[in-house]
């Protein structure tokens, strides 16, 4: 018996089979060999097609690349499938997009991104080019109802601190604030400035942030709706700035391990010292403070590892021995005359800017301590060079110059 076999090679020529002694021939230009290749073909095309499908549709549905209301197939591929840096992923997007491209914006480094203020349209093709890359901090400002749902749509879920200032948005763009909260687990921090809060959405707001992983809620200049948020709410770290009314509910909170205060004067701390022995952060910026009235706040801090106290007329007379116990120290913008007995064994940062602070002064500081780290405006490169040979950490060291 003769069997047609669509092979077209040598070795399979007059060979007889070993199982049934049958004699094989191979007609490799016949009919029958063409069809089945034809078929075998268009076989391995589709089962390819449903294979690229699958994987694209799977892909789709873990990246979610198209927050920012893509509908457009392409588009979306070639964003999931750019592994370019960030400034040619954002030429890409807004290629795809046909948006003019922003220079500003192809500088953006994440995962730390500072988004300079900007329309609804510009920040589409800035939208997906975010959701490629893995973002924890972002920074924006002057945004509305759309612009705030496109940015919250492309962070992605490993986002942990927000900082949103200016917000023109109504009720529609607190909800949407509130379920982005609610739905992230891996946000620990927001901070909210001069934004006001809508009195309908408070409920909605409160019950976001009770359901959240927030640690540290800041809320600046929000209007008087904030007291009640935080009345509401039992978030260990909070800040606030702006609205006197807020102090008469802090007394009442058990939980709260840290406090920022700023631009709110006070001639009274006598509020805060029931919540002294649970605090591990303390900031008081700009609240008109003096060292009478700090004195004895000090003396009531037992487990204190951070302090500010920027833009407060502290020195002299403050309680140097209780401030030198802190890691970080923030006192900038004071009348500081001297270093001497400040940095203790524990510190680790210090921020001097705006102060008489002298370089000599400094290098004292850093050679008799652990310090790891000095901040001020305006310090001399030679001593920035001189600080790194002598501090614990030279690869932390950090020189700012401010003009």
């Amino acid at each position: 018996m003769d069997i047609q076999l669509p092979f077209d090679s040598p070795k399979y020529l007059s060979r007889r089979s070993p199982s049934s002694g049958l004699s094989m021939s191979v007609s490799p230009r016949s009919p029958s060999w063409k069809e089945w290749f034809r078929k075998v073909r268009g076989l391995q095309r589709h089962e390819d097609q449903c294979t690229e499908r699958k994987v694209f549709n799977r892909n789709e549905s873990r990246k979610r690349c198209t927050v920012a209301g893509v509908k457009d197939c392409a588009l979306r591929r070639v964003v999931m499938m750019c592994h370019g840096g960030w400034a040619e992923t954002y030429l890409a997007c807004c290629r795809l997009r046909e948006s003019p491209v922003r220079p500003a914006l192809q500088t953006l480094t994440p995962p730390n991104l500072i988004i300079p203020p900007m329309n609804d349209l510009d920040l589409i093709p800035l939208a997906d080019t975010i959701s490629q890359f893995p973002v924890t901090r972002a920074t924006a400002a002057f945004l509305s109802d759309e612009g705030l749902r496109i940015l919250l749509c492309s962070l992605s879920g490993k986002i942990k601190k927000i900082r949103l200032g200016g917000l023109k948005i109504t009720e529609k763009g607190w909800r949407i604030l509130a379920a982005f909260i609610s739905m992230n687990e891996q946000l620990q921090s927001l901070e909210i400035r001069e934004t006001l809060i809508v009195e309908g959405v408070v409920a909605c707001l409160v019950e976001a942030i009770n359901k959240s992983s927030l640690d540290r809620l800041s809320l600046r200049k929000c209007g008087p709706m904030t007291a009640r948020v935080f009345q509401e709410t039992n978030v260990p770290f909070i800040g606030i700035g702006g609205d006197q009314g807020i102090l008469e509910i802090l007394p009442h909170k058990t939980k709260i391990r840290g406090i920022s205060i700023s631009e709110i004067p006070m001639n009274n701390l006598d509020w805060l010292l029931p919540l002294c022995p649970m605090l591990v952060e303390l900031e008081l910026r700009k609240c008109s403070i003096t060292s009478d009235l700090l004195n004895p706040i000090l003396d009531k801090l037992e487990n204190i590892e951070r302090v500010g106290l920027a833009a407060n007329d502290i020195f002299p007379g403050v309680r140097i021995d209780k401030l030198c116990n802190c890691e970080i120290l923030d006192i900038s913008e004071t009348p500081i005359a001297s270093l001497d007995g400040l940095v203790g064994e524990k510190m680790q940062v210090l921020r001097l800017y705006n102060t008489s602070i002298s370089n000599d002064q400094i290098l004292e500081a850093v050679q008799s301590s652990k310090l790891i780290r000095v901040e001020k405006n305006n310090l001399d490169p030679s001593v920035a060079e001189i600080c790194l040979k002598h501090m614990a950490f030279p690869s932390l060291f950090r020189f700012s110059h401010i003009v």
